[in-house]
């Protein structure tokens, strides 16, 4: 294989690496779903526990399965359909959550900036090797 197609391949593989944990970190395993879909599984008792943050509600069915929608700023009705469900119901303030938000979504970046030494020697070091692998040999 040609020294450039590997030296491309590796530089392509560091970012979709770095992406991918990104994507890892700030990734939700929660399904979307409709705001009335949630009325009407917390009206036949399949909801277990919803956290509001702002105007986000994440939340459990009783299978387990997590759900996130996002609901109206005046949401009195939704809290009086939860509570005569006995649903448990969490409410946070928003601010809190906007620190450590912008915190996961900075955190790849601040490692880059952090090894990024390590991670330029290591691939210099990759790179250096396969040249050294593939470069011709002077016969003697």
């Amino acid at each position: 294989m040609n020294r450039w197609v590997k030296l491309i391949l590796i530089c392509v593989l560091s970012i979709a690496a770095a992406f991918g944990v990104r994507l890892y970190i700030s990734g939700s395993k929660a399904f979307s779903v409709s705001y009335s879909t949630i009325i009407d599984k917390a009206q036949s008792g399949q909801v277990t526990n919803v956290t509001i943050v702002g105007t986000t509600m994440t939340g459990h069915y009783t299978d387990g399965t997590l759900f996130r929608t996002t609901i109206p700023a005046n949401y009195n009705s939704l809290l009086d359909v939860l509570n005569s469900q006995g649903v448990n119901i969490t409410i946070k303030d928003q601010n809190s959550s906007a620190w450590l938000s912008a915190l996961i979504n900075l955190a790849p970046l601040i490692l880059l900036l952090l090894f990024w030494p390590a991670y330029l020697g290591i691939l210099l070091f990759l790179v250096f090797r396969i040249y050294r692998n593939t470069s011709p040999k002077k016969p003697y």
